[in-house]
């Protein structure tokens, strides 16, 4: 009977075993990482966070992949070496990456939980894309009706000009034959005036005196 309760014991604690190492893997054992963008990772010792999180980069903010893929490149004795794939436009690139996996029974455990793993990316502009890019922010050229008001102006301005250019030429034409005339009388000729009348005899009963 003693022995039946030994066994079952042993049963016990060797279905909790396997219950609670049922999510422990060994971090260089991991071959390839799958994450999403709109999950969260398993947490048993500390909080999930997303999956995939963009923390940096000249595109940060203009794209955000749906699903990256994530292969094991080799452990370096201290980390594993990480590269990440995932579909999107030339002018996108990964920048700086970062796998971070919560430790099974403490932070540097060799063993992680299963599903735990996280990445932080940065994300750059290619080198096509940063052309792209750069051409973006330059001042577009003038619209078409810019230009035309622009011409508008210049003839405008034109006009006006030729308008004062009459006006000029006007006033500094000759005088005419009459204006002369009448400018050579009282006022203008160094002569003495013209006798009275224009120099016909006086009426009849009228008398002249002379000093």
């Amino acid at each position: 009977m003693l022995w039946w309760y030994k066994l079952h014991i042993i049963f016990l604690i060797g279905i909790v075993n396997l219950c609670e190492s049922s999510g422990k893997v060994r971090l260089v054992d991991v071959t390839t990482l799958t994450l999403y963008r709109d999950k969260y990772t398993t947490g048993r010792r500390s909080a999930s966070i997303p999956q995939i999180q963009c923390v940096g980069g000249s595109a940060k903010g203009k794209f955000e992949p749906r699903v990256v893929q994530c292969y094991n490149r080799g452990y370096d004795g201290n980390d594993v070496q990480w590269e990440c794939k995932a579909e999107m436009s030339d002018q996108y690139e990964f920048g700086e990456i970062r796998i971070s996996c919560e430790g099974y029974d403490y932070p540097n455990d060799p063993y992680i939980l299963q599903g735990s793993c996280g990445l932080k990316y940065n994300l750059e502009y290619s080198h096509d894309g940063q052309g792209n890019y750069d051409k973006s922010k330059k001042v577009p050229n003038a619209p078409p009706y810019e230009d035309e008001y622009g011409s508008f102006k210049l003839s405008t301005v034109v006009i006006f000009l030729l308008f004062l250019l009459l006006i000029y030429c006007s006033c500094m034409q000759p005088t005419t034959g009459n204006d002369r005339t009448r400018r050579s009388g009282w006022g203008w000729d160094q002569g003495p005036p013209p006798p009275p009348g224009n120099g016909r005899p006086p009426p009849p009963g009228f008398k002249s005196f002379t000093r």
